[in-house]
């Protein structure tokens, strides 16, 4: 897929998409494609000092719940959308100071 070859994906649990892209392009006949991903869920985890962190869990803390009625979780296209507003939230948001 030219879409995917050789560019970055962000995904909410990366290597458990990259896994269902790698069937998927098998299933259909496509072939292997190489990529990177980057993992959205460990990414969103480290800035709030943990190690894992479930999407749903992460639209609750920040306050955007409404979210879960307008986009479908658990769905390609959900989870795409939750994401991306998710980190719209993250990004307008203040940075931390450090000590």
């Amino acid at each position: 897929s030219p879409i995917l070859n050789n560019n970055l994906v962000l995904a909410w649990n990366a290597s458990f998409d990259k896994l269902m892209i790698q069937r998927s392009l098998g299933i259909w006949g496509l072939g292997a494609i190489e990529f990177q991903e980057q993992c959205a869920m460990r990414l969103y985890a480290a800035l709030h000092g943990q190690r894992s962190f479930g999407l749903q869990r992460a639209i609750e803390s920040q306050g955007l719940l409404h979210l879960l009625e307008e986009h479908v979780s658990h769905r390609a296209l959900g989870d795409v959308n939750l994401v991306l507003e998710l980190f719209r939230a993250v990004a307008a948001e203040p940075l931390p100071v450090l000590p």
